[in-house]
C-alpha cells in the first residue's frame, strides 16, 4: 500500500531530480516563462503544516483523499488516506526509523498495522528521508517535499484556481525511481489574497503532475492478479492534486501517534512503562460491552504485608459466591486463607485462596502466592508498546498497547491497552495532597478476532497510592470471642506528647513490635486503641486472634512455619513485656533519623484479663495495622488488570 501511495500521490511531490536516466521530452509543454516572477516560496519560517488533498488519477479514474500532518520539529509526519472505501493511515516516525501502516477495510473490522523499516527518501513518499549519522534520519523540509529548490523551475504568470488568483511555477524533470519523465506545475495563492489564516505568504492550492512512468499493473481491490506477473510497463499519468486548508500548523498533535485500539508489531520501547507503589485502594468500573453489563469493584492491595481486600456485587450466584448480595473478601497471603463476608448478614466464611483468583498465582497443583506487580497487570507475559498520549475524561494520558494469544482462550487474539496519567498531570492521590504521579485511568481488552465478541472496558477511579486505611483488612467478625484475647501493655509517658500528636504512627510500630514478638500474621492484631492514666502513662490496647480456622494453601519456600496458637502468642508478648524486653521505636516526629523515639513496656501493667466483646471491636483492627507490619517501603505491585481477571474468572 505505502508503493501505491509513492506512485499515485508523489509524482509531483517527491525528491525527483534524480537524473541518472534520460527525460522524455515528449512529456514536456511548459508555458511560456515570465519575466521578472516571484521566487518560488520555500516555506522556511514553516516546521508545521497541515493540508487535506483531493488526489485525482485521471489516467486510471480514480481519486484518493489525503490528509496530511507535517511536523518538522518532532520528525514525524503522518497521512491518513481514504481509497475505495478503505481507510489507510501511514505515521512516519524518525525517532525510530519506521512507518506505521494502519489499514482498516471496513466500519467493523478491527485496524491492522503493519511496521516497516525506513530505507530511502523514495520509498518514504512525501515526507522523504535525510540521511543522519549511523541509522538516524530526518524528514524532508516542506521545500524539499514540495520539490521546490530544483533547478529548471519556470514562472508562469498568475492565472485562476478554484476562484482563486494563483502564481504557476512549471518543471519539467525525471525520476529515476520510476523512470518517470514528468511535467509538473505548481499553484500558490498570492501572497496579498485574504486567507482564512492570516497568513502573508503563499498558500499551496493545487499541483499537477503529467508524463510517462515504469511501474506495475494497475490493480483495483479484489481483482485478479496473477502472482507471476512481474513485468513493469510504461505507461501515461495524469495526476492533479487539489490542496484545501492548508495551514501553518497542526491543531491536533495527536494525529503523529499510533491510534487508540491499534497494535502495531516490533515498535521499539519508545517509553517505559509507569512505575505503580506497592500498596493502593481504586474503584473500578466495569463495562462488558459485547452484552451490555457493567458492575463495580472497590479493591485494596498492600503487596508488602502481602494482604488483599476486594468487595464487589456478584452479578449472579455461582459456586464462587454466597448469593448476590455484597460480598466482602479478605485474602491473607501470609496464610493463603480467604474471609468471605455476606456484606448484608455478616456472616464470615473461610476458605483456601482458589488458584484461579486474580490476584493469586498457581505455583503446582496444590499451592498458590500472591502475584506482583507486574503479574497483576500482565506485565509479565508480553511486552508493551506505547502509542503515544491521548485524552480521557478531559486527562492527558499515556498510552501502552499489546497483543496477546493465550487470554482469556488459548489461540484468541486479544489486544490490552493501558491508559495512565500523562506527564505533567498532578493528582491528589495520597493524603499528603495534590503531587505529580502516574494513575492508572483506563483498560481495554478487545478481542481482535470477529468470531470471538469479546470487548470489556475498566474505569478506574479513586486511585490512592497511600496505605489503605487500615480497617479495610478487619476480620474480626470472622472469629467467635472465645477465639479472641484482649491484651493492655503500659508504656512511660516520657514522650507522652510525640505520641498522641501521631498516634497513626505509633500504632505502626506497636503493631510491628506485636508481630514480631508472639510470631503472628498481622491480621490477627486487631483493635488497638491508645489511652492513658492519672500519672500520663501510655496504655495500648489491642486483641490477639487466634490462627486461621483452616489449613491455607499458600506455597512457601523451604516450607511454611506453623502458625502460632493464641494461648502462645499471649505467652510470648506475656514474657517479653514481663521480663522489659517489649521494646519499640518510633520515628522521631521531628524528622532526626538518628534520634528515634524508644519506649519499653512497663512489666507491672500487663493484662490479658480484658473483656472481649462479641461484636467487632471499635478503633484500629487487626486490618487497621495490618498493612504496616512489613515495614515502610518495599517494591511492590500494579494492580489494573486484577479487576479484570476478577470478573472474567469468577463469572
Amino acid at each position: 500500500m505505502i508503493a501505491l501511495l509513492t506512485i499515485t500521490l508523489l509524482l509531483a511531490t517527491a525528491e525527483v531530480n534524480s537524473q541518472t536516466g534520460t527525460l522524455d521530452q515528449s512529456v514536456c509543454r511548459l508555458p511560456a516563462e515570465v519575466p521578472n516572477g516571484p521566487a518560488v516560496p520555500q516555506f522556511d519560517n514553516i516546521d508545521h503544516f497541515e493540508a487535506y488533498i483531493e488526489c485525482n488519477m485521471k489516467d486510471i479514474g480514480e481519486t484518493i483523499e489525503v490528509k496530511e500532518y507535517y511536523d518538522s520539529k518532532e520528525n514525524r509526519g503522518t497521512l491518513d488516506t481514504i481509497q475505495y472505501g478503505q481507510g489507510i493511515y501511514l505515521i512516519y516516525d524518525y525517532s525510530v526509523m519506521q512507518i506505521y501502516e494502519i489499514v482498516q477495510r471496513t466500519a467493523n473490522e478491527n485496524p491492522v498495522c503493519r511496521t516497516q523499516a525506513m530505507q530511502s527518501a523514495a520509498q518514504n513518499g512525501v515526507f522523504g528521508l535525510n540521511p543522519g549519522t549511523g541509522t538516524s534520519g530526518h524528514i524532508f523540509s516542506v521545500a524539499q517535499m514540495f520539490n521546490l529548490g530544483t533547478t529548471g523551475m519556470r514562472y508562469a504568470g498568475v492565472e485562476t484556481v478554484r476562484g482563486m488568483p494563483v502564481h504557476r511555477f512549471s518543471l519539467c524533470t525525471y525520476w529515476d525511481q520510476w523512470q518517470a519523465s514528468i511535467q509538473a506545475d505548481y499553484y500558490f495563492s498570492l501572497p496579498d489574497y485574504p486567507n482564512p489564516y492570516a497568513w502573508t505568504n503563499m498558500i499551496p492550492v493545487r499541483i499537477t503532475a503529467t508524463g510517462k512512468a515504469t511501474g506495475p499493473p494497475h490493480h483495483r481491490p479484489g481483482d485478479p492478479v496473477n502472482p507471476s506477473e512481474v513485468t513493469w510497463t510504461e505507461h501515461p499519468f495524469d495526476h492533479t492534486y487539489e490542496i484545501f486548508f492548508f495551514k501553518p500548523y497542526v491543531n491536533d498533535r495527536t494525529v503523529f501517534d499510533i491510534p487508540a485500539g491499534v497494535f502495531c508489531p516490533n515498535r521499539p520501547p519508545v517509553k517505559p512503562l509507569p512505575d505503580i507503589p506497592s500498596k493502593f485502594s481504586y474503584r473500578s468500573e466495569i463495562l462488558v460491552k459485547y452484552n451490555f453489563v457493567v458492575s463495580y469493584i472497590d479493591e485494596y492491595y498492600d503487596y508488602a504485608s502481602k494482604l488483599v481486600r476486594y468487595d464487589y456485587k456478584p452479578l449472579a450466584a455461582s459456586s464462587n459466591s454466597f448469593g448476590t448480595d455484597n460480598e466482602i473478601i479478605v485474602h491473607d497471603f501470609n496464610t493463603g486463607v480467604e474471609y468471605l463476608t455476606d456484606a448484608l448478614s455478616g456472616n464470615c466464611t473461610a476458605r483456601p485462596i482458589r488458584n484461579n483468583s486474580f490476584d493469586a498465582e498457581a505455583v503446582d497443583p496444590y499451592t498458590i502466592r500472591m502475584r506482583d506487580r507486574f503479574e497483576f497487570f500482565e506485565f509479565d507475559k508480553v511486552s508493551y508498546s506505547y502509542s503515544g498520549v491521548k485524552t480521557l475524561r478531559g486527562i492527558p494520558c499515556d498510552v501502552w498497547i499489546t497483543e496477546r494469544v493465550d487470554w482469556p482462550f488459548a489461540g484468541k487474539v486479544t489486544a490490552w491497552e493501558w491508559w495512565f496519567s500523562a506527564d505533567g498531570v498532578a493528582a491528589t492521590t495520597t493524603n499528603r495532597g495534590v503531587q505529580a504521579a502516574k494513575v492508572p485511568l483506563h483498560l481495554e481488552v478487545r478481542s481482535m478476532d470477529p468470531t470471538f465478541p469479546y470487548y470489556t472496558i475498566y474505569n478506574t477511579y479513586n486511585f490512592d497510592n497511600s496505605q489503605p486505611k487500615f480497617e479495610f483488612f478487619d476480620i474480626n467478625h470472622c472469629f467467635p470471642a472465645e477465639n479472641r484475647k484482649r491484651l493492655q501493655v503500659a508504656f512511660p509517658g516520657t514522650y507522652f506528647t510525640e505520641v498522641f500528636s501521631n498516634q497513626t504512627l505509633f500504632m505502626e510500630e506497636f503493631l510491628l513490635a506485636v508481630v514480631t514478638t508472639a510470631r503472628v500474621s498481622p491480621l490477627r492484631v486487631n483493635g488497638i486503641q491508645l489511652d492513658y492514666d492519672s500519672s500520663r502513662r501510655i496504655l495500648v490496647e489491642f486483641t490477639l486472634l487466634e490462627k486461621a480456622p483452616i489449613t491455607g494453601n499458600v506455597y512457601c519456600d523451604g516450607g511454611c512455619r506453623a502458625e502460632t496458637p493464641l494461648q502462645t502468642a499471649i505467652t510470648s508478648v506475656r514474657s517479653a513485656v514481663n521480663n522489659n524486653q517489649f521494646t519499640l521505636q518510633m520515628p522521631n516526629p521531628t524528622g532526626d533519623n538518628d534520634r528515634p523515639l524508644t519506649f519499653t513496656a512497663y512489666p507491672d501493667r500487663y493484662r490479658d484479663d480484658l473483656t472481649v466483646p462479641g461484636q467487632p471491636q471499635q478503633g484500629y483492627s487487626s486490618g487497621d495495622m495490618a498493612g504496616l507490619a512489613m515495614g515502610a517501603i518495599i517494591l511492590g505491585l500494579l494492580i489494573g488488570g486484577g479487576v479484570g481477571f476478577f470478573v472474567f474468572r469468577n463469572m
